[in-house]
């Protein structure tokens, strides 16, 4: 029963991480993964998967919840963030992708190896463990390029180990060889790879496409779009104010969109609702001005004041401190969808912000 409010707070984390920017709440955040860990929710692995995808500063904390709920399903989303600078980080995919044995991984591995050996020596020994627990022959050459020219002689000593060991494992060996584990999730894995890869050079920035709602959480949501997915953030599916996109996008809903960016290295795809809609800011200044008196809808309520609509696509906001006292709590005063009257103080078209205060 506590799942369910458990992963509404890690999701609230995550939106007041979106908003406000100063920092997240990552204390929050990781208590709410350990009790998910700790109570097996399994459930809670899709959303873990999207905040390792796209929550810069959660990324670690998410994939070191995917380890601890043994969510082997999960590396092929996640083997991409190999490419990301944060050893940390690193530690934590290439557990999950040895707990999966996903050896499709292994380019990525030795690319790895070859950028972080410098400077980084217990990821370099980790990843050189792999290569020779998968018998990966393909690392030889720069494992004897490790072992005759690295600085750094406990380096040096190891990846010479690793090279004799490599060099010894051959196909015609008389002692009967140990179970090979089964190929066929890794050939599966890999095909996968390969058509996201391949679908993923077929599309350009710009480009309209068509796709299914996937998963909604309170930021975004992410599409399927044939062979990968895309991501929309909450502030693009709509020129309003949304506050929550769960209030507009249901699983299994088609939509169109345009794609905004192209993530080729870590296969990550931003989509735009809005963009294929006509920008309600263009127009802004033939139809309001600052002075002006006009009635709008309140569309959200904060801690800082209050959301106006005052036409389709245009909010501003009404800080708190131009709001009366005595209309005041503000949800008592203002409820949703409420009609107010409001003067436009100021129009700040570079960063898309009107400033409003509430008339007696």
């Amino acid at each position: 029963a506590a799942v369910p409010g458990l992963l509404r707070l890690l999701e609230d984390c995550i939106t007041a991480w979106q908003e406000t920017q100063p920092h997240i709440p990552s204390r929050a955040a990781s208590v709410a993964m350990q009790a998910l860990a700790r109570l097996r929710a399994r459930t809670a692995i899709p959303l873990l998967v999207e905040i390792a995808r796209y929550v810069v500063g959660l990324r670690t904390l998410a994939v070191r919840t995917l380890n601890q709920l043994q969510a082997v399903e999960a590396a092929p989303e996640i083997v991409s963030l190999l490419n990301e600078k944060s050893i940390h980080l690193s530690h934590e995919v290439i557990r999950l992708v040895k707990m999966a044995d996903y050896r499709a991984a292994l380019p990525e591995l030795r690319a790895l190896l070859q950028r972080s050996a410098p400077n980084r020596r217990s990821l370099t020994i980790q990843i050189m463990q792999i290569l020779v627990e998968w018998n990966d022959r393909a690392s030889m050459p720069l494992l004897a390029q490790l072992a005759e020219s690295f600085p750094n002689a406990e380096i040096r000593h190891h990846a010479a180990r690793c090279l004799t060991i490599l060099e010894q494992v051959t196909t015609t060996s008389e002692e009967p060889s140990p179970p090979s584990p089964d190929p066929a999730p890794t050939v599966l894995w890999s095909e996968r790879l390969r058509k996201r890869q391949e679908r993923i050079a077929s599309v350009s920035v710009g480009s309209i496409v068509e796709g299914t709602v996937l998963r909604v959480l309170s930021y975004g949501a992410v599409i399927d779009l044939g062979g990968i997915e895309g991501f929309v953030h909450v502030r693009d599916i709509d020129w309003r104010w949304i506050s929550d996109a769960r209030n507009v996008l249901q699983p299994g809903q088609p939509v169109r969109a345009m794609i905004t960016n192209i993530d080729r290295l870590h296969l990550r795809i931003n989509l735009s609702i809005r963009e294929l809609t006509p920008d309600p800011w263009a127009s802004l200044s033939q139809r309001l001005a600052g002075g002006m008196t006009v009635q709008g809808t309140v569309t959200g309520i904060t801690g800082f004041g209050l959301f106006v609509e005052l036409l389709p696509g245009i909010q501003g906001l009404v800080h708190i401190s131009k709001i009366p006292a005595k209309r005041r709590p503000l949800r008592e005063c203002f409820p949703l969808s409420s009609q107010v009257m409001v003067t436009i103080l100021a129009i700040d078209n570079e960063h898309r912000r009107i400033a409003l205060s509430v008339n007696e």
